[in-house]
């Protein structure tokens, strides 16, 4: 069998759709009692369950024809339309092979390139079916498929009431039994090359108690997200936020809300890399309706204090935020100081806001690197003196109690304890009515977020998310700012850290010479300097905390439908005839291949 055949067991589970106790159709096989388990896909093309056994990467490009199950007695065979291939496994040299053959489910089943797993991060999907023979008429006397894509049709009853977040986002539908064409993701970018990290403590030793926001680092210290990107991030559990918005209760609410920011915090248990610093003018889009059901576009307003905008919106919700963010070495470790507010309003017209935390990187001289929120965060009702509060409390190594807890309560207008909210803000969080009398570990105690689990190989990705994994994928009709376009963050993910420190240094330089900060060598007079405003947040008095603030304006999205980026400053050129001279033909060939604009080309 040639090499790129991939393994299919016999048992093919069923995925379904996120509309909960809903009926979707599926194509099911007349098969004996002996393949009774045997069970179809449904109609989601590019469904992520076929994994790379080398990197296991869940493949991208495969679909089912038609999408169609063909039988011929007690075989069953599945005709692939499309290239399978593993976009991030180096060890795959398939992107060159197509076929358009029928590959026997129950042949040479030790094909070793390709598997369908039947469990994703430990979660077996048959778990969530629920079917019942009388639930369907069977014809005995159609044996044979004859290519008939509605001979073989049944309907089966799903219960998706357990299933996790990442599978019921990723086959969402919007409309009952209507079939809704899911984006096609990546699930996971290059992953980091060995021995790209560099000593901290012998970069940081001279900072002592100064900004490294205003200190230029090596991206060895990065990720390959910018700021920007790290906000769209907190919507990662965006359904908190749906399920609130159904709540009538203001307290219950505000405990829902919480939670949600709390939640936010989870994504740095595990990553201390620190994210590209926007440039000015710098945006970034995050379009996810047709899974989690938001959008969202952010704008970097100012270089320095460094402070972003950003807004979100869902189906029932309005979020909008306004932060500036100033990094502080204080010798043994970093503190990661934000400054604004972060606001939400339901379509009902409640009206919420709250600080976020300050954040501490510890170990910088000895011992693991880790990160942790420290602080107390207040979730306030604009229309009432309602309150949560939620104290992230402080590990400490004498401690006999498990680290990353979080204790919180939400509080009535007089003052009175009515929800209490517990857990740690990485794994966890759950809710109570505190007027029960019902103690936190009884059964009474409502868990309202538990994180993702970890995509696979982790580790060597940064330790990022499957959504993290996703932000930075290309797509081509965002504005021209979109930090999507950072050739010195592209670099970087794609593993080329020298080119990427490189492109960084040109990119902060030439924010340098259009902000007026510092004069281009060859010219006496500084004829770079250029105003850059803000395309999309424009500055408001907030009604509800009393402060000025960047709010959305309403035209990214407009402007987006039509196409129309002529306003859109040039933000991430690269200059290849200043480039090093031993780097220069190596970044034209980047350049060319990841289309990066560029000027003084040879």
């Amino acid at each position: 069998m040639p090499e790129w055949k991939r393994r299919l067991t016999s048992n093919i589970e069923l995925i379904c759709d996120d509309n909960l106790g809903d009926i979707i159709k599926i194509i099911t096989l007349p098969f004996q009692q002996t393949h009774a388990s045997t069970k179809a896909i449904i109609d989601h093309s590019s469904l992520p369950f076929v994994q790379c056994i080398y990197c296991t990467d869940y493949l991208r490009n495969i679909q089912i024809d038609s999408p169609k199950i063909v039988t011929n007695k007690e075989i069953m065979t599945i005709k692939v339309s499309e290239l399978l291939y593993c976009p991030a496994c180096s060890k795959c040299s398939l992107k060159s092979n197509v076929t358009k053959d029928y590959h026997n489910l129950n042949e040479e089943p030790n094909c070793t390139n390709f598997q369908i797993i039947e469990q994703y991060n430990g979660v077996n999907i048959s778990n969530n079916i629920v079917y019942n023979e009388d639930d369907y008429e069977y014809d005995d006397d159609n044996d044979n498929d004859n290519g008939d894509e509605n001979s073989d049709e049944y309907y089966y009853n799903f219960d998706c009431t357990h299933m996790p977040d990442w599978l019921r986002a990723s086959l969402n539908s919007k409309q009952k039994n209507t079939h809704v064409n899911v984006v096609t993701r990546r699930t996971c970018i290059p992953p980091r090359p060995p021995n790209s990290s560099i000593n901290l403590w012998n970069f940081l030793k001279n900072c002592v108690g100064k900004d490294l926001g205003r200190i230029a680092m090596p991206v060895n210290f990065f990720e390959p997200l910018s700021m920007l990107q790290r906000l769209t991030e907190d919507f990662e559990y965006s359904s908190i936020l749906d399920n609130a918005s159904n709540l009538s209760d203001n307290l219950e609410q505000m405990a829902y809300i919480a939670v949600f920011a709390v939640a936010s915090y989870a994504s740095i248990s595990n990553r201390i890399g620190k994210p590209f610093n926007p440039i000015q003018g710098e945006t970034f889009e995050c379009d996810r309706t047709d899974d989690f059901g938001w959008r969202s576009i952010a704008e970097q307003i100012s270089h320095h204090p460094p402070t972003a905008a950003m807004y979100c919106e869902g189906t029932a919700w309005q979020c909008w935020q306004e932060v500036t963010v100033y990094t502080k070495f204080k010798g043994t470790n970093i503190r990661v100081i934000p400054e604004g507010s972060v606001h939400l309003k339901f379509s009902t017209g409640k009206h919420y806001y709250w600080r976020k935390v300050q954040t501490m990187i510890k170990n910088i001289i000895i011992g693991k690197l880790y990160a942790e929120p420290f602080g107390t965060l207040e979730v306030h009702n604009c229309q009432s003196k309602e309150i949560a509060k939620v104290e992230f409390v402080p590990t400490s190594m004498f401690s006999k109690d498990f680290d990353r807890k979080v204790m919180g309560s939400v509080l009535d207008q007089s003052g009175n304890i009515v929800w209490k909210i517990h857990g740690t803000w990485d794994k966890e969080l759950s809710i109570v009515n505190a007027q029960n009398n019902i103690k936190l570990s009884q059964i009474g105690s409502r868990v309202i977020w538990s994180r993702n689990e970890a995509i696979p190989n982790s580790e060597d990705l940064y330790n990022f998310s499957l959504l993290a994994c996703q932000l930075n994928e290309m797509d081509e009709k965002v504005a021209p700012t979109d930090s999507r376009f950072r050739p010195d963050q592209r670099l970087m993910e794609e593993g080329f850290f020298d080119l990427a420190n490189e492109a960084k240094a040109q990119l902060e330089d030439q924010q340098r010479y259009r902000l007026g900060v510092k004069k281009r060598p060859d010219q006496p007079e500084n004829t770079d300097v250029v105003k850059v405003t803000s395309l999309w947040f424009s500055k408001s008095q907030n009604e509800c905390t009393d402060e000025e603030m960047y709010t959305y304006n309403g035209k990214y999205w407009e402007n987006k439908l039509d196409g129309n980026w002529s306003m859109c400053p040039s933000l991430f050129a690269i200059d290849l005839s200043i480039v090093s001279p031993h780097l220069r033909d190596e970044m034209e060939l980047a350049c060319s291949q990841y289309t990066f604009a560029t000027t003084n080309v040879k």
